[in-house]
């Protein structure tokens, strides 16, 4: 549905911005003790809330259970296995991407980072399209198809595309310093 996709991208779009700033920032500004520290202690309170808003939410409508089990009943077995597959592929890509990666990098976090963070990127974009083209279609399944192909095509040339934005895999170079290289890491 077309709320659902929205809220994945939007979701994603969070994990994003946690991806960049644990792997950049909070570490340098907080050390790695504090930056842990801080991702559990924002886990337990997002967690708690959520909790509360579901027991909340849960003794308001009780009547609604019956029809989320209906709905559910009716979801295609095709995109069930489609969706699985796309999560099986999107995290085979990331150690792909990694593997890719340390070709012309140092393999530290900062790499790991730059995968992660285009990884999610590429996701919330891919949830906004969604979303967009649900709004406009008459025929969800087939937004959905289009969404598998069009991402099939862009995941087939990656490896091209990632050959020319490294100048045919040239190792970045780090003789300028940890800032330069931090700087050449973000822009690539």
């Amino acid at each position: 549905s077309s709320i659902i996709s929205f809220l994945y991208a939007i979701n994603t779009i969070g994990a994003t911005f946690g991806a960049l700033i644990a792997g950049f920032y909070l570490p340098i500004l907080l050390g790695f003790n504090m930056a842990y520290f801080m991702a559990i202690l924002l886990n337990i309170v997002i967690a708690s809330i959520l909790f509360y808003v579901n027991y909340k939410n849960r003794n308001n409508n009780t009547n609604n259970a019956s029809d989320s089990t209906e709905s559910t009943k009716e979801f295609p077995k095709a995109i069930t296995i489609f969706l699985f597959l796309s999560g099986f592929i999107v995290l085979g890509l990331e150690v792909i991407w990694i593997q890719m990666f340390s070709q012309v990098t140092i393999n530290d976090t900062y790499s790991f980072s730059i995968i992660l963070i285009t990884l999610l990127l590429s996701l919330a974009l891919g949830g906004f399209l969604a979303h967009i083209l649900n709004r406009l279609s008459k025929n969800p399944s087939k937004v959905l198809y289009a969404l598998f192909i069009l991402s099939g095509i862009l995941v087939a040339t990656s490896s091209l595309i990632f050959y020319n934005i490294t100048s045919g895999l040239k190792l970045i170079n780090t003789n300028n310093g940890f800032s330069f290289y931090c700087v050449l890491e973000r822009c690539r």
